[in-house]
């Protein structure tokens, strides 16, 4: 009936019996997941293919908040039984639908959004107002509570469908969505216009309901949004477009969807400023509820928003030391740890980047507590030590590292130095005269203990990250024109270093300098280095080559203001640290 039937034939009536019938065998085939579905998808497909999708929208009323069985079939049911019911097919189906339902969309926004947000004036009308009751039996109630009749909560659920489509990772598929459709406007264009609509914003930090009309549509923007950033492309548009006043306004809202969106796309659009993020707290909160949420569902899927991109950019914003400390006081540990060693899900989507997370979450001041108390997630740590991935073995290293090998290493290497064992360490104590074993004659020659620039070569370890190595090569070649240094100084970009190797490259070595930079300062291995050169009270030297500022973690290793670098200045800079690795 659906394929041959209402996807063809425009019935005068927008009441016939065929479509309520439709409807509701839609609903129920939903509700029970019956085995039979797949043979009506194509059906479903042609539906939203057919001229009737627009038409149905076009033909509501304005000042109407019911739709009528048609309108409800094609608007809303059509589209739902596409997202929920066509994941094995989701791909094949987007390219199928995306296109067209792209190009009513278009037409959607351009003619009817304008006159809706503007039909209301008052977007926070008098709380002792209970609005008139409206019944529906398909469609939730509460988007029809705001006398704008059943246009906006069809946009709502027209750019929740677009959301299915984002999800599928193709090329094909995303430049639809910045391919110039009207006025050189994308459709990210159009979305990010939407969630500057200041109507909007305003009511979305009153209305609490997700089923609201305007809640509705700001968070099915925004998810989409989010789910499009992905694309290197389109995050570079995002980015130039600068949305992050929007963004910031829709912090408060009171949809945690919209809460988490919204500081979700300001920090990956900024990740360079990912240490200055606003209230940490609820951003940590947001992505553990986030995470609970599509950990529930079969599918992974919460509000358009699935497990493994929640993933991708918690590995991002866990560089915030403080959202680190907030999902270690949250539980979050627990949470996140199941998920590494539960076999049903993605390995390389999924469970990858879980670890990785941990490993930046075992930086945190009571991390390590929180990884060693999970014992199932310790003995999976301890397995990936000898897995036949070498990054898996590296992040189960980094992680083992600061739970315990550290401090153990620091023990053994404490035991050396007391024994007398250590190497290369520059003596610091001058020569007493009163406690000669001869009689000091004024005018002998007064031999200095540390005078080591006579004798022996400062040891001295450049520690930057790979990023940074090119330009740190040259404080390199100067230092080794000198005679009175030894250097170490990784050039290699192969895989990530031990821990224990970094450790005792720094044992080795009095001097550590520190090429300090954002990449330093998101970088494990750097961070493993730096704070095993202040645990081991050597001499630390911070250079910079820009107008980076220092904060976090790295201004307790750091003491004194880094020394910087430019083309310009090099000698005069070269000068200075030459002076400060000399100074006792």
């Amino acid at each position: 009936m659906v394929e041959h039937d209402i996807s063809v034939h425009d019935y005068p009536s927008p009441y016939d019996i065929k479509y309520k019938i439709t409807d509701r065998l839609l609903r129920l085939w939903m509700k029970l997941q019956h085995m039979n579905y797949k043979c009506i998808l194509d059906a479903v497909v042609n539906c939203l293919m057919s001229s009737s999708y627009l038409n149905a929208y076009e033909s509501i009323d304005l000042h109407n908040p019911i739709l009528t069985p048609k309108q409800s079939l094609f608007l809303y049911q059509c589209p739902k039984f596409i997202r929920l019911m066509s994941y094995e097919r989701q791909e094949a189906i987007s390219h199928i639908l995306c296109e067209k339902i792209l190009s009513d969309t278009n037409v959607i926004l351009r003619k009817y959004l304008p006159v809706i947000l503007g039909r209301e004036s008052k977007l926070v009308r008098e709380t002792n107002k209970k609005p008139k009751e409206k019944v529906f039996t398909c469609i939730p109630a509460g988007l029809f509570d705001d006398e704008r009749g059943a246009k906006m909560p069809a946009i709502a659920w027209n750019i929740e469908l677009l959301n299915y489509f984002a999800l599928t990772s193709t090329i094909a598929i995303r430049s639809c969505f910045y391919t110039n459709h009207d006025r050189n406007e994308t459709m990210v264009d159009q979305m990010l216009a939407l969630i500057s609509e200041e109507s909007l914003i305003k009511s979305v930090k009153v209305h609490v309901l997700s089923f609201h009309a305007d809640v509705a549509l700001m968070s099915y923007s925004l998810v989409l949004l989010y789910n499009l950033v992905f694309d290197e492309t389109i995050h570079r548009h995002i980015k130039d477009k600068k949305p992050f006043d929007a963004l910031k306004e829709l912090y408060v809202a009171k949809d945690k969807v919209i809460q988490f969106t919204s500081r979700t796309l300001a920090a990956i659009l900024r990740k360079d400023k990912i240490d200055k993020i606003d209230n940490p707290a609820k951003i940590a909160k947001s992505y553990l509820y986030l995470i609970e949420n599509t950990l529930e569902d079969p599918s992974l899927i919460f509000h358009g928003i699935k497990l493994d991109g929640v993933l991708t950019n918690l590995e991002t914003v866990v560089q915030n030391d403080d959202v680190k400390e907030e999902i270690v006081n949250e539980d979050g540990i627990n949470l996140i740890g199941d998920i590494a060693y539960r076999e049903d899900l993605d390995e390389k989507t999924i469970r990858d980047p879980t670890i990785r997370i941990i490993e930046g979450l075992s930086f945190a001041k009571e991390g390590y507590k929180k990884i060693l108390e999970n014992e199932r997630l310790s003995a999976y740590l301890d397995t990936l030590l000898h897995d036949r991935d070498a990054e898996k073995r590296s992040i189960a290293k980094y992680i083992n590292w600061n739970v315990k090998d550290q401090n153990t290493f620091i023990k053994d290497k404490t035991c050396e130095t007391e024994s007398g064992r250590a190497e290369n360490i520059r003596p610091k104590n001058l020569f007493d005269i009163n406690k000669a074993i001869y009689q000091y004659v004024p005018g002998d020659y007064k031999f200095r203990l540390d005078d080591e620039k006579r004798w022996k070569k400062i040891n001295i370890r450049i520690s930057c990250s790979q990023q940074d190595q090119k330009i740190c090569n040259d404080i390199y070649n100067k230092l080794m024109e000198s005679d009175l240094y030894n250097v170490s100084f990784d050039t290699s970009n192969s895989q990530r270093p031990d821990p224990e190797v970094l450790a005792n490259e720094v044992e080795r070595s009095s001097v550590v300098i520190i090429c300090a930079s954002n990449t330093y300062q998101n970088s494990y291995p750097c961070r493993i280095e730096a704070v095993y050169a202040k645990k081991r009270n050597r001499k630390i030297i911070a250079v910079k080559f820009n107008d980076y500022i220092p904060s976090k973690w790295l201004t307790r290793i750091i003491e004194e203001e880094p020394i910087v670098f430019t083309p310009s200045k090099f000698n005069e800079a070269w000068a200075q640290l030459h002076d400060t690795i000399n100074k006792e």
